[in-house]
């Protein structure tokens, strides 16, 4: 269903067997009457006009949810299954996200692209192995918990002017820190590995 110009698929009976549905390039605004099958796996939303995804019920045994290239602004009513594993939110709206309960099961998650400040307070789940927060408003991340599972941090393009007191996790595999204003010399206190 993808490339339509859908407004709503809110009385669709989608096939109990489904597993992947794509709804992207619609000019949808709202889900909350939306009945999606038990079994679907994959859900494409991304490029509506989604402001609002906080009564949506999403299936449990959902894994990878598409969302970007909307214009949420806030999850934190968002019931999002503990089977997600893949979720994509860049190119949104969103100012905090400090009060949304990412999944346990998650293992990747987009952030780049909105308007955060801060996600010092953010609780990111053990499992999380890949986050993107690139072309944000970051001006520090120096109190932020980053879960020890963490293999990519993308955190380039923000105003982040320091590093002290960050506590990268050892698991780390790649760090993106390009396009800053962080102080070369300080640059040298993290790990050239990382860059």
């Amino acid at each position: 269903l993808n490339n339509n110009q859908l407004t709503s698929v809110d009385w669709v009976e989608f096939p109990d067997s489904l597993k992947t549905l794509y709804l992207s390039n619609n000019q949808l605004t709202n889900l909350d009457w939306v009945e999606f099958p038990d079994s679907l796996q994959n859900l494409y939303l991304y490029n509506n006009q989604l402001t609002s995804v906080d009564w949506v019920g999403f299936p449990d045994s959902l894994q990878e949810l598409d969302l970007s290239y909307n214009q949420l602004t806030s999850l934190d009513w968002v019931n999002f299954p503990n089977s997600l594993t893949d979720l994509e939110l860049s190119n949104n709206q969103l100012t905090s996200v400090d009060r949304v309960e990412f999944p346990d099961s998650l293992q990747s998650l987009y952030l780049s692209n909105n308007q955060l400040t801060s996600v010092d307070r953010v609780e990111f789940p053990d499992s999380l192995q890949s986050l993107y927060l690139s072309y944000n408003q970051l001006t520090s991340v120096d109190r932020v918990e980053f879960p020890d599972s963490l293999q990519e941090l993308d955190l380039s393009r923000n105003p982040l002017t320091s590093l002290d007191w960050v506590e990268f996790p050892n698991s780390l595999g790649y760090l993106g820190l390009s396009n800053n204003c962080i102080d070369p010399l300080l640059l040298s206190q993290v790990d050239r590995d990382f860059i």
